[in-house]
């Protein structure tokens, strides 16, 4: 009996301490780990994105901005997919979507998962999903913006666009805070100032429960919007000067000679950005990125081409400031200039002239007879002075350098010396001289300015729209300031001026509202010829230095000027480019008259 009793006690104590070990897992160890699973299946983080900065011009029209896109999702709270094929096929009713790969995906996805199904950029499309939610409760909407460029193509290249970040950029931008799949400038502005536009993310704490559902949404951190960007540009005379290159390969800059402030710079043929932001099929992307006209070139800082004969100013700033000639030193041209065997042309039979007429009437012959008086290290050095083959630091990136050639160069590229022939050349702005755009309308606003120009820009201010207050404000900034006699800037202001009034622009170069100067040139190549007319105004009190050239096309007087000459009036007269030019062709008629009375021919020779 006591037997009995004691196993029985002993039975009693054993059950007590399993039910007693089991209880205490249930309740102490497992609900440890269940609170624990709980936690993280509940709660988690999610990045809430700034707003990017906006992209204004100085008339405070938007050149980038930000429109809503929505992001459809449908989440998995049902264990078959016949169960939510319904909804599905309601919702496909209202956004298209591949309803077969979705089923497929519900099935192989976890309960509580989401499943995304459309992008739409279209409100009514998404206030009509809105409207009859209650038909498909497991729909979700992510609210979110896209970039959006308003002027589309003519913009391209200034503004630039916006793209995904590559893990090649991510390994150099990680430690500034960029993530995968973070947007990312890939040009122009976007690009250069990209810090300062994106903003800055907030974090968001979500909680759902066991469906994927959201219980709560609790802001941590609210987002920064970024910072905007005010420009220098006239987006007015920039879809002007786009419009005008249409057609060409080319680029027009537009720049204040009293600030460096750009008001135009235009690059054709051109990219439509947006087609990056809302997806472009491979082909599309194919045909652009394989285009021989190259539209992602930046032309007007990018591009590098021989300047012909707009370098003539400069071959005789170089000649009167290092008194090889004066403004009494005349030369014979006979239409050929005889070198050893060699025979180089001029288009003209300009007879005896001096450095003004060689100017108005671009004469070769007398810039050749320059060329054997200087030597290519003078050449080569006051071309650096004056800014060709160095970068002007301009707020964009992918400026080029241009090119300068010396006897150096020579040697250790062809191994051969520089020969007079190639001096030659070089006078009339041919050979192996290469220059941007950018290039030469700094330099012209050297002439200008007699001897002061200015690093180029394209903002004006950073500000803080939310708070309304200007975070930066760049002011202009002395690029070159160079000692050259006043007397010679003065004599080739004045030689630039005739050009416009009697010589090779007196037809393309015209204009009704203000007195300008100017110089056209037409650069030789295996094709047709370049273009090119570089000029500023008001001639007595320089303002505005604009530079064109267009690839191929023709004569600078007859391609290149008459598209300055339009941007002028524009400007000066607050036209329209219809009326700019109409106005134009009447002065011309004026003019017209002046040419015949002094027995100039009313045509443009270059």
């Amino acid at each position: 009996m006591e037997n009995k009793i004691t196993f029985l006690i002993i039975l009693s104590i054993f059950v007590l301490f399993v039910f007693s070990a089991r209880l205490f897992n249930l309740q102490i160890i497992s609900n440890y780990n269940y609170l624990i699973s709980s936690i993280r299946n509940v709660e988690m983080y999610q990045p809430i994105e700034p707003l990017r900065g906006l992209i204004i011009d100085r008339n405070n029209d938007i050149l980038a901005s930000n429109k809503p896109v929505w992001k459809i999702y449908f989440v998995k709270t049902k264990k078959d997919v016949s169960e939510v094929e319904d909804q599905l096929a309601t919702i496909n009713n209202i956004i298209s979507f591949n309803i077969d790969d979705i089923k497929q995906k519900y099935q192989t996805v976890s309960r509580g998962e989401r499943i995304f199904l459309a992008q739409t950029y279209d409100e009514k499309q998404i206030a009509k999903l809105y409207e009859q939610n209650f038909l498909y409760p497991d729909i979700r909407f992510e609210d979110l913006s896209y970039r959006y460029y308003p002027y589309s193509d003519s913009m391209f290249h200034l503004i630039g666009y916006l793209g995904q970040i590559t893990p090649t950029e991510l390994i150099f931008l990680s430690k500034k805070g960029y993530k995968p799949n973070d947007l990312l400038g890939k040009l122009g502005l976007e690009k250069q100032y990209d810090e300062y536009l994106k903003g800055k993310k907030g974090k968001m704490a979500i909680r759902t429960n066991a469906l994927g559902e959201v219980i709560e949404n609790n802001v941590i951190d609210e987002p920064e919007n970024g910072l905007s960007l005010k420009l220098s540009i006239d987006s007015r005379l920039q879809q002007a000067a786009y419009d005008m290159l249409k057609g060409y390969r080319g680029s027009v800059i537009v720049s204040n000679a009293k600030t460096g402030e750009i008001l135009v710079l235009a690059s054709s043929p051109s990219i439509d950005p947006n087609l990056f932001i809302k997806g472009m099929s491979s082909e599309q992307f194919s045909q652009i990125n394989n285009n021989p006209d190259n539209p992602f070139l930046c032309r007007p800082i990018a591009a590098e081409y021989p300047p012909a004969s707009t370098f003539k100013i400069f071959m005789s700033v170089i000649g009167l400031d290092s008194k090889v000639i004066d403004t009494n030193t005349k030369f014979y041209c006979n239409h050929t200039f005889q070198l050893g065997d060699r025979e180089f042309k001029c288009l003209g039979r300009h007879g005896t002239i001096n450095i003004e007429k060689a100017i108005v009437e671009s004469c070769n012959i007398f810039f050749y007879n320059l060329a054997l008086k200087t030597s290519i290290s003078t050449i080569n050095q006051y071309s650096r002075i004056l800014g060709f083959g160095n970068l002007s630091g301009i707020d964009l990136p992918g400026e080029a350098k241009g090119f300068i050639p010396s006897n150096e160069w020579k040697i250790n590229k062809y191994n051969e010396p520089w020969f007079d022939g190639d001096t030659l050349n070089l006078a009339i702005g041919q050979g192996y001289l290469l220059v941007t755009p950018l290039q030469m309308n700094l330099a012209t606003m050297l002439i200008a300015n007699e001897g002061t120009n200015y690093v180029p820009h394209i903002v004006d201010e950073i500000v803080d729209i939310n708070k309304g207050k200007t975070v930066l404000q760049l002011a202009p900034k002395v690029l070159n300031k160079v000692s050259i006699g006043e007397w010679v800037w003065k004599v080739i202001k004045q030689a630039m001026k005739k050009v416009v009034d009697e010589g090779t622009a007196r037809y393309g170069g015209t204009t009704a509202e203000v007195e300008i100067a100017g110089k056209t040139g037409t650069a030789q190549t295996f094709g047709n010829t370049h273009a090119w007319f570089t000029a500023f105004g008001p001639y007595d009190d320089p303002e505005l230095v604009i530079t064109v050239m267009v690839e191929n096309s023709g004569y600078g007087a007859s391609i290149a000027a008459p598209i300055a000459s339009v941007l002028f009036d524009m400007y000066y007269g607050n036209k329209s480019m219809e009326k700019a030019k109409a106005d134009i062709q009447q002065a011309w008629y004026k003019k017209y008259l002046k040419l015949i009375s002094k027995g100039l021919s009313p045509h443009d020779e270059e």
